[in-house]
C-alpha cells in the first residue's frame, strides 16, 4: 500500500513515521526508507537509545534526520505524518495501529495482527470505522520458497 506511485502525501511524498526501533524496525526503516516516494519522518521507540539509533541510521543512509518520539502519544499528535508502520512487539499492535486509524493514517503492522482475537477485531473495526488502509504483514507466506515448498508438499512428492 506504501508503495504506489498513485499513493502521495502533501509534497508528492508519504510521510511515514516507524513505531518499534528493534529489529523488524530496522527491517521497515531499510525497506520503506528505500523506497522513492517515501520519507521516515518519525521513528518512535520507548528505550530512547534505540529511537536515536535508528534516526543515526536512517541519517547516515538516507541523507536527512528524522525526530526521534519516545511517547507513541505525541506522535499521534503530529500533523506531519501520514502513515505508520508499526514494529513493536506483538502485545504492542493494537493501540497504536487503532490510534493510527482515530486520526486519518493508514497504517502496515507486522504479524501477528493482534496478541488476543479480541484486540484484532477492534483493529478491524478502528480500520472500518475510519475507513482506513491497514495492512499486516505475512512475509513467510508470500514469498516464492515458501509458495514452491507448498507446491511440492501439495504435489505427492514429500
Amino acid at each position: 500500500m506504501l508503495a504506489s506511485p498513485r499513493v502521495l502525501g502533501a509534497n508528492d511524498e508519504i510521510r511515514l513515521a516507524i513505531i518499534g526501533c528493534g529489529n523488524r524496525g530496522g527491517a521497515h526503516i531499510a525497506q520503506f526508507g528505500g523506497q522513492k516516494g517515501v520519507r521516515i519522518v518519525a521513528v518512535c521507540d520507548p528505550d530512547r537509545l534505540r529511537a536515536k539509533a535508528a534516526a543515526d541510521a536512517i541519517e547516515k543512509k538516507f541523507k536527512y534526520r528524522p525526530d526521534g518520539v519516545v511517547d507513541v502519544r505525541r506522535l499521534m499528535e503530529r500533523k506531519d505524518v501520514d502513515a505508520f508502520s508499526v514494529a513493536t512487539m506483538q502485545y504492542w499492535h493494537s493501540l497504536p495501529t487503532i490510534w493510527a486509524c482515530e486520526t486519518g493514517r493508514d497504517v502496515y503492522v507486522e504479524k501477528p495482527l493482534g496478541h488476543f482475537i479480541w484486540e484484532g477485531r477492534q483493529m478491524v473495526n478502528a480500520a472500518r470505522k475510519y475507513d482506513r488502509l491497514v495492512q499486516v504483514g505475512t512475509q513467510a507466506r508470500s514469498r516464492d520458497t515458501d509458495r514452491q515448498s507448498l507446491e511440492f508438499i501439495r504435489s505427492g512428492q514429500l
